[in-house]
């Protein structure tokens, strides 16, 4: 609901529904491993981990709070990049640019 002490969630619900969605999420396929290695570094960050596999999964790195809005607002397709190998970091980095536009209006 709120990020750094700043209210979050409806802001960007309430964008999305004027503005649409402007980036893709950026989804890591990733095996169970690589996902548990993220968990520990980033920790309370993120949700908690699904249950254990040896598939690999699909996980959402970068948008988690723009797909909950999108879900809440009826959307059934989003776009989505997708990441390969557990390329995190180059998620994490597609991230920021994606964040760029909206410092100091949700960050």
């Amino acid at each position: 609901e709120k990020h750094r002490g700043k209210e979050f969630f409806e802001p960007v619900k309430k964008d999305i529904e004027e503005n649409g969605l402007n980036f893709p999420l950026l989804v890591v396929h990733s095996t169970y491993a690589q996902l548990v290695k993220q968990k520990k570094k980033y920790g309370k960050a993120m949700l908690d981990l699904p249950e254990e596999t040896d598939k690999k999964i699909y996980v959402v790195w970068g948008g988690s709070n723009r797909w909950h809005a999108a879900n809440e607002l009826g959307y059934e397709y989003v776009d989505c990049a997708l990441f390969n190998n557990g390329e995190f970091d180059k998620a994490r980095k597609m991230q920021n640019l994606h964040r760029k536009p909206y410092q100091g209006i949700f960050y």
